[in-house]
């Protein structure tokens, strides 16, 4: 009797890990596995790993690098497998299309305005550098304001000259007047008040403002203050 029983047993054992070494092998059998070689067209794609799927295509990776596949050029039973709807997938990449040109555009209007930038940079660079060309060899000046111009100051000249020490002092011919152009403190002077600092000639003022005729006067162009001492 224990003989039989154990004999059973042994049977049922035996039946049972054959059906479970079965269904193993089902499961990890590769017959639902990707294809590692595709040929899509003309082109052959060899050692195939397969990336994102979208409505319209999906991306792989292959042996000479990277490609986004149509998925209607796929053959039938993968555009099975990835679900291709024809309806979804020319939505999906109208949809990119229209994405992709407004970032083109975006990036067009980026890349204008950066130019644009450089630019604008680049020209301010020159004319600080001329400026500071200019101004390397201006004038320490000091003056009183005899008149407040739309375009700058008219000044009465005291002294003038490179350095304070060597020939700066009282100009040659008295009264020389200058019109000064930019002075920062421009909107604030008024008639009387002194200014110091450094200016270089740049040209002569034509102008019937100063003191209501026409006159024709040296144009200086302010270039900053000086810690230079001035009489006072």
């Amino acid at each position: 009797m224990k003989a039989t029983i154990f004999l059973a047993c042994l049977i049922l054992t035996t039946i049972a890990c054959f059906a479970q070494q079965t269904n193993s092998t089902a499961t990890t059998a590769p017959t639902n596995a990707l294809p590692t070689t595709i040929t899509i067209g003309n082109i052959v794609y060899e050692d195939v790993r397969w990336g994102t799927v979208t409505p319209f295509s999906v991306s792989i990776f292959h042996k000479s690098g990277i490609a986004k596949i149509p998925l209607y050029s796929l053959p039938p039973e993968l555009q099975k497998r990835f679900g291709y709807d024809p309806r979804k997938g020319e939505k999906y990449r109208q949809a990119e299309a229209q994405q992709q040109a407004a970032w083109q555009q975006a990036e067009q209007l980026r890349l204008a305005k950066l130019k644009q930038q450089q630019a604008e940079e680049e020209q301010a660079k020159r004319a600080a550098q001329a400026q500071a060309e200019k101004c390397a060899g201006s004038m320490l000046v000091y003056a009183q304001v005899t008149q407040v111009l739309k375009e700058g100051l008219l000044l009465r000249i005291i002294c003038c000259g490179k350095r304070i020490g060597e020939d700066y002092g009282p100009p040659d011919d008295p009264p020389l007047e200058w019109v000064l152009i930019g002075h920062p403190k421009q909107n604030t002077l008024v008639k009387g008040n002194y200014v110091q600092g450094r200016a270089y000639r740049d040209g002569v003022f034509k102008s019937d403002t100063v003191v209501g005729v026409p006159r024709t006067i040296e144009r200086w162009v302010y270039c900053g203050a000086s810690n230079e001492l001035a009489p006072q």
